[in-house]
């Protein structure tokens, strides 16, 4: 059962996402490079809904290198089997992530 917590985190991620990649667009826009790095919570990579939305928003544009997510190092240790199905589900996309701490 989903928390109330759980839904803003989600709702604040997906925001983060949009808000990223329209950054990205108006730096593109403008002709600047621009290499994209977000911070998301571990519980976002266990959301199919949330993968979903950040697929969508993804662009389809020579000049997108790729965006790089970085997740917090102990959650990633605490729940490896998630990161791996996320990685594995967005490989081909130009999606990477990191651990950080």
């Amino acid at each position: 059962m989903s928390t109330a917590h759980d839904w803003c985190s989600r709702e604040l991620s997906q925001f983060v996402v949009h808000r990223a990649l329209a950054d990205w667009r108006y730096f593109v826009s403008e002709q600047r490079r621009l290499d994209l790095s977000i911070n998301l919570l571990i519980s976002f990579l266990e959301d199919p809904a949330s993968i979903d939305c950040l697929r969508r928003q993804l662009p389809d544009h020579p000049a997108f290198d790729g965006l790089i997510i970085e997740i917090d190092g102990g959650d990633m240790t605490r729940d490896l089997s998630v990161a791996r199905k996320f990685a594995n589900d967005v490989r081909l996309q130009c999606v990477t992530f990191h651990s950080s701490k």
